[in-house]
């Protein structure tokens, strides 16, 4: 969340704009203000409503407003209870409440004041949008992209639905599922920093399923700079072009640090060349910073070949295969979780397999899951003699 500066016009005096407003006119701005997230006609109606000393339910639901948006959900929720969710100011009460409460971590809470404005009104995107967030966090997986594809029927020209859905899927394996979006997510996404984001995600799930001529291409739309190149490095020698590859690559170099990618291309050609101390130091930096790097195991075990350690050669070899296993079972079990939204032990299994790849929080969202199917659906076995 981007945190604006503290508001200090609460007590200024008000402007001739403001003394010509009605109080229709007035209550009108404040809740146009709310819809389009615009502080400056919330303050405006907020100044108005103080300088007529109403005791309505503006002024606390502008001011709440107001603080939400300058990053105070906890003075917005003190705003906020001051007020009956009644009448009409119910929707946006709902909604700002939701978001609020979410703000300050309060999942659950959040989660039932969404759906109560979902009840009222279903086709509340800003709503739709909230309860997918929340959903997410408490490990909802499934339920999440039901929520975001019901925002892409109602806004059918907002790449954020599909954006996130392709992270989601992207995250979890399924490229397939996650190219499909990302590229719809590219066709309706204006803003050059999106683009950027999620073109680096899109050629990533194209190269996991080794499609590197519409990996490059994807990549052409990004600027150049380390990420993108060394994407773009990998593709090319992916393709047999290792000139073009060597020169892209230290072009990434020498604007920063390599990705990933463009390290292990690195300790490739370092192999080539027969420089051992240059490829094993790359190679190791990786496998520390991600033991799930099935990629940099292979040829860790390529590299003590050549040295002719069988040992190593072996403990390496056999790395690489155990993780890529691991990748394939989560990859199954993520899409028997969504055949099965109930299942809390494919959860826990999805959440072990995680760990042991040193995926962290995506273990984190896979037992949050869990625990929100138990939640939702008791389970006649114990967690205890759930787990293995």
């Amino acid at each position: 969340m981007i945190t604006i500066g503290l508001m200090k016009c609460f007590q200024s005096q008000p402007t001739a704009a403001n003394v010509q407003l009605t109080s229709t006119e007035l209550q009108q701005r404040g809740l146009q203000g709310i819809q389009i997230r615009d502080i400056a006609k919330l303050q405006t109606a907020l100044e108005g409503f103080e300088r007529l000393e109403s005791e309505g339910w503006q002024v606390p639901l502008f001011r709440g407003a107001i603080q939400l948006y300058e990053n105070h959900p906890d003075a917005a929720l003190q705003e906020f209870a001051k007020l009956k969710p009644e009448g009409p100011i119910r929707p946006p009460l709902l909604l700002l409440t939701g978001e609020a409460l979410y703000r300050v971590g309060q999942l659950e809470d959040a989660e039932k004041c969404l759906e109560l404005a979902i009840q009222d009104t279903p086709e509340s995107v800003d709503a739709l949008r909230w309860l997918a967030t929340v959903a997410y966090d408490l490990g909802e997986i499934e339920r999440t992209l039901l929520i975001l594809g019901d925002v892409s029927r109602l806004a059918p020209h907002d790449y954020r639905p599909h954006h996130m859905q392709g992270s989601i899927f992207h995250d979890f394996g399924e490229h397939s599922r996650a190219i499909s979006e990302l590229t719809e997510a590219l066709k309706l996404s204006t803003a050059t920093d999106v683009q950027t984001e999620v073109s680096i995600l899109l050629a990533s799930s194209q190269m996991s399923l080794k499609q590197f001529a519409a990996a490059l291409i994807t990549l052409q739309k990004c600027p150049s700079n380390t990420i993108a190149m060394s994407l773009k490095a990998d593709c090319l020698w992916q393709s047999g072009r290792i000139d073009e590859a060597h020169e892209m690559l230290r072009q990434a170099e020498s604007l920063g640090e390599l990705l990933p990618a463009g390290k292990r291309l690195k300790a490739r050609f370092a192999i080539e060349r027969n420089e051992w101390i240059e490829a094993r130091a790359l190679l190791d930096s990786l496998i520390t910073a991600d033991p799930g790097d099935d990629e940099s195991h292979y040829l860790m075990a390529q590299l003590f070949q050549l040295l002719k350690n069988d040992t190593e050669y072996r403990l390496h070899l056999k790395q690489s295969e155990v993780i890529k296993s691991l990748k394939s079972q989560m990859t199954d079990l993520s899409q028997k979780a969504t055949r099965e939204p109930a299942n809390a032990e494919v959860r826990d299994q999805l959440a072990i397999i995680c760990d042991q790849l040193g995926l962290k929080p995506l273990a984190k969202v896979w037992r949050m899951a869990a625990l929100s199917c138990r939640r939702r659906t008791p389970t006649a076995v114990p967690l205890e003699k759930a787990l293995p």
